[in-house]
This record gives C-alpha cells, structure tokens and sequence, in this order.
C-alpha cells in the first residue's frame, strides 16, 4: 500500500474529482450481449451527500436512488456531456441499460462501499494469518 503525504493526499483527490474514467459496461438485450463506451465522473463527497437535498427522504426509492447517480455520473464518451438530460429521460431507458450504467459508476464512486469492506478484510485478514496458531485436532472418542 502506498502511504501518501498530505499534500500528494490533496493532488490525488483533485486529480481523481476532476478526470472523467473511461468505462464499457456490458448489458443484454433480447439475448444479444451488447457494450458501450461511457465516461464516469468521480462524485465529491458534498456531491454525494447534496444529491437529495429539498427531496423529501420518506419518498425517496431505490430507483431514485440509481437514476440520480446515474444521471449525475455518466457522460457520452464523445462529447464528453452528459449523457441524460435530465431524470425523466433516465427512467425512460431499458433497466439493462440503466443497471450496467450504474454497475459502472459504482466501479469508479464506490456507493456500496465494496472498497471499505475490501480494506477491512484485508486488514483484519492479515491480523489473522499472524497471530493464528496450529491447533492439535482433538483425539476422536473410542465406542463402548
């Protein structure tokens, strides 16, 4: 693992807000596998925890939830816009599209929190390899 200083702390995530990743999420439709090119944009964390403000939260769905992300994340590869309108357009869209689109902008936002959980298994996995110990299987019991 790199250790970062401050400064290199601050270049990185400046740098990591501001490129556009390059992503190809695969969908299928009527059985035929298709792929396309996006752009994904990394979202601040005032981005991300602004996304529903004025929205009134006990209405708020898992579908909300993934058509913003992805209206707010995804971009068209060659023009380097957004790649929907608005939220009304992404919900007009086929759900195999929109579930690859949104695979692919948690790739890059990490929304699940797939990295944080992979950190700690990596981290208390290594506790556990050094400190386990061998273990002498139990002597079996004899049958009367």
């Amino acid at each position: 693992m790199k250790k970062l200083n401050t400064s290199e702390l601050l270049d990185l995530s400046c740098a990591a807000l501001s490129d556009l990743v390059s992503k190809s999420p695969k969908f299928i439709i009527n059985d035929k596998e298709m792929e396309v090119d996006v752009l994904v944009k990394s979202l601040s964390y005032d981005e991300l925890t602004h996304m529903f403000e004025g929205c009134d939260a006990e209405k708020i769905t898992v579908a909300d939830v993934i058509k913003k992300r992805v209206l707010l994340t995804v971009f068209n590869a060659e023009t380097k816009g957004q790649l929907f309108p608005d939220l009304v357009a992404v919900g007009k869209t086929h759900p195999a599209i929109i579930n690859a689109l949104h695979d692919s902008s948690d790739e890059v936002n990490d929304f699940l929190g797939k990295n944080k959980l992979k950190l700690k298994s990596m981290k208390s996995g290594a506790n556990l390899s050094s400190t386990e110990s061998v273990e002498e299987p139990l002597p079996k019991r004899k049958r009367k």
